[in-house]
C-alpha cells in the first residue's frame, strides 16, 4: 500500500514531495527505492522478491534499503489478520516520515540571514542525526525485549548483554517489525493446538535457534501444523506453563 500526499492524479509525470530527496538520512539507495515505491499505482503492494526482480540488486541489498525506509519513518509493515490470526504482512509506504519528522530549519533553502554558515549547520546536524540513530537503536532493542516479555512465553526479568547482543545481530539482517513478526508467529503456534511446536526458548535461544524456522519467510504455520509433511514433532517437550527467568 502506499500513503502519498494528495496531488493531481491525472498528472502522465512521478511527482513526489521533495523531503526525502533533501533528507540527508537517506543512502541514495533508500532515496531510489523509495521514489520508485512512490511512482507505483496506490493499490500497488511493495514485495520484497518483486523488487529485487526489478533491479540488479540482490536480496540483501534489497533487504537492508527496506529497514533502512522502515528505520527512518518512511516504510511501515502492517499485518492483515482473518478470524483474528495473522495471514499476512504488508508494507505501507509514506511520502512523509511518519516517525522522524525533519525540522524546517535544517533546511538551506529555509535559512534566514542571520543563521549560521551551511557549512557548519551540516556539521551540527550531522552530529545530531548521528546521536539520534544510536539512540534510537538502544530504543529499538528495549522495545524488542519488551514485545518478547509480553508474548508470555518465558518472561525475562531484565535485558542482559547477552540478549542485547543477539537483538543487535539480527537487527543488521532484519528490520524490527520482522523480528515482531517472528514472535507474533512463535507465540500463535505455542498456544494453538493445531501446531505440534510446544518448545519454549528463551530470548536468546530463539533469536539464535528458532527465529529462522518461525520468521513469516519459512512459512511455520504450515511446517509446524499438526500431522504435516515438513516437521515431525519430538518426543521430549517442555511445559506449556509460563516460565519466570531467573535472571
Amino acid at each position: 500500500m502506499i500513503i502519498r500526499v494528495e496531488k493531481n492524479k491525472d498528472n502522465p509525470y512521478v511527482v513526489i514531495n521533495k523531503t526525502l530527496l533533501e533528507d540527508k538520512r537517506l543512502s541514495w539507495k533508500a532515496k531510489g527505492m523509495l521514489t520508485y515505491l512512490l511512482s507505483k499505482p496506490d493499490n500497488w503492494k511493495p514485495i520484497r522478491e518483486e523488487l529485487v526482480k526489478a533491479s540488479k540488486d540482490g536480496i540483501t541489498v534489497v533487504r537492508n534499503t527496506l529497514k533502512e525506509l522502515e528505520e527512518l519513518g518512511y516504510m511501515k509493515r502492517q499485518p492483515i489478520r482473518e478470524d483474528g490470526k495473522i495471514k499476512a504482512w504488508e508494507h505501507v509506504v509514506y511520502e512523509i516520515p511518519q516517525t522522524h519528522q525533519i525540522s524546517e530549519n535544517l533546511l538551506v533553502e529555509n535559512l534566514p540571514v542571520e543563521k549560521p554558515p551551511v557549512d557548519n549547520l551540516t556539521l551540527i546536524s550531522n552530529d545530531l542525526i548521528n546521536n539520534d540513530l544510536i539512540n534510537n537503536k538502544k530504543d529499538i532493542i528495549c522495545t524488542l525485549f519488551d514485545y518478547w516479555n509480553s508474548k508470555g512465553i518465558i518472561v525475562h526479568r531484565k535485558l542482559t548483554d547477552t540478549q542485547r547482543r543477539h537483538i543487535n545481530a539480527k537487527l543488521k539482517d532484519y528490520t524490527a517489525d520482522e523480528i515482531r513478526e517472528a514472535i507474533d508467529n512463535y507465540a500463535t503456534i505455542l498456544n494453538n493446538d493445531e501446531y505440534t511446536l510446544t518448545h519454549r526458548w528463551k530470548l536468546e535461544e530463539f533469536l539464535t535457534r528458532g527465529f529462522e524456522k518461525l520468521k513469516t519467510e519459512s512459512n511455520p504455520f504450515e511446517s509446524y501444523r499438526r500431522f504435516g509433511t515438513t516437521y515431525k514433532p519430538k518426543q521430549n517437550v517442555s511445559s506449556k506453563l509460563k516460565e519466570i527467568d531467573s535472571l
